[in-house]
């Protein structure tokens, strides 16, 4: 499907809306621009077998849990060209029968380098 007036695979776009996001796991691989987000404290349970290796390294055991930014602003995103990998309808339905989530036109896109490539 080929949504008109929507990023499509090829397009090349840019958006101020894009310096806004936050990473989508802990390996900050992807960030997932959603146009507002600057900061995203997540806390995370540490796993018992990691707590006792860092207890063993360090002598001190660490708490069970700990907070990572994700947050991924970043001002230069926000002037710069990404390339559209992927463009498609995702989402979509309904959380504790009550609250509907309508379905959106989801894009990945990778970022070009000043020279366009």
């Amino acid at each position: 499907m080929v949504a008109k007036n929507l990023p499509n695979v090829g397009d090349v776009i840019t958006s101020p809306k894009f310096a806004f996001g936050y990473y989508g796991d802990e390996d900050k691989k992807f960030i997932k621009v959603d146009g507002a987000t600057e900061n995203r404290p997540v806390t995370f349970y540490v796993d018992e077998d990691e707590r006792v290796d860092v207890a063993v390294e360090s002598g001190k055991v660490p708490p069970k849990t700990r907070t990572v930014e994700l947050g991924a602003y970043d001002s230069g995103r926000a002037t710069a060209k990404f390339v559209v990998e992927k463009a498609n309808m995702q989402g979509g339905g309904t959380g504790h029968g009550r609250d509907v989530y309508p379905d959106g036109w989801h894009v990945q896109a990778r970022r070009l380098n000043k020279d366009g490539s």
